[in-house]
C-alpha cells in the first residue's frame, strides 16, 4: 500500500502541515498520480509516495482520522 502525501512548508526547513491526498495499492499508480498533478503544484510544496507495511489495519485507521477530523 502507498500513500500520496502532500507536505506545505512555512520555511525551508520547517514543514507546516502534511495531507494525505489519496491511497493507492501500487507504487506506479501513486507516481503517476504525482506526474498528474505535478505542474499545478504550489511552490514550497512537494509530493511524496510513502510506503505502508502491514495495511491490513491501516483503513479501519484512516477511517477513525476521517470521522474524527474531517480532514482526510
Amino acid at each position: 500500500m502507498w500513500v500520496l502525501l502532500f507536505l506545505i512548508f512555512a520555511e525551508p526547513y520547517h514543514v507546516d502541515r502534511i495531507e494525505v491526498l489519496k491511497i493507492f495499492t501500487s507504487h506506479r499508480d501513486c507516481v503517476s498520480e504525482i506526474n498528474r498533478i505535478k505542474e499545478a503544484q504550489p511552490h514550497e510544496t512537494t509530493l511524496a509516495c510513502i510506503p505502508i507495511k502491514n495495511a491490513k489495519s491501516i483503513g479501519k485507521t484512516f477511517s477513525g482520522a476521517r470521522r474524527l477530523s474531517g480532514h482526510i
